[in-house]
């Protein structure tokens, strides 16, 4: 499957283009740029930069464009296409559904539940951008992309446990 891409964009619109880190690094960065929103997400991405990068034609391709009027962080454009066993995939995934919607299960058989679904790989390839959030400095910006991209610690999930 490919790895659904959202692009969250930074951008620093006041102050300086460094922030401090939590070992306490200055982190600079020369990738700032600021931006007026709203910008629709589909003027970003076209048919022909997925085709020139993955394996499908333009015919195969869907857009879907989940933007509203004017600015919203969850704005975001996507292209999908069917995976080359898409049958085969779309098959296990009713599979799913069905036997944890069963009322009854039979005697010994695995049982199974909608996480199972959430688990399995899609029948369709997807690319997406879009979910842009400007940023009013770089600290904010380094410190929430910091808490989306960080591995929890053994601690930190004992601590989310409790």
């Amino acid at each position: 499957m490919l790895p659904v891409v959202g692009i969250l964009f930074y951008s620093c619109n006041s102050g300086g283009s460094s922030a401090v880190d939590k070992d306490g690094n200055t982190v600079t960065s020369e990738f700032t740029k600021d931006i007026d929103l709203p910008e629709n997400p589909c003027e970003l991405i076209t048919k022909s930069m997925v085709t020139s990068n993955y394996d499908v034609t333009a015919d195969k391709l869907e857009l879907k464009d989940d933007n509203s009027e004017g600015h919203s962080k969850y704005e975001r454009c996507s292209y999908t296409w069917k995976k080359k066993n898409y049958k085969e995939l779309k098959e296990k995934r009713t599979d799913i559904i069905m036997n944890s919607m069963s009322a009854t299960k039979k005697k010994g058989s695995k049982k199974t539940s909608m996480s199972d679904l959430m688990k399995m790989e899609s029948p369709v390839n997807q690319v997406e951008v879009g979910q842009f959030r400007k940023f009013e400095d770089m600290q904010s910006a380094l410190t929430q992309f910091t808490n989306f991209h960080r591995v929890p610690t053994k601690k930190d999930v004992k601590k989310l446990n409790k």
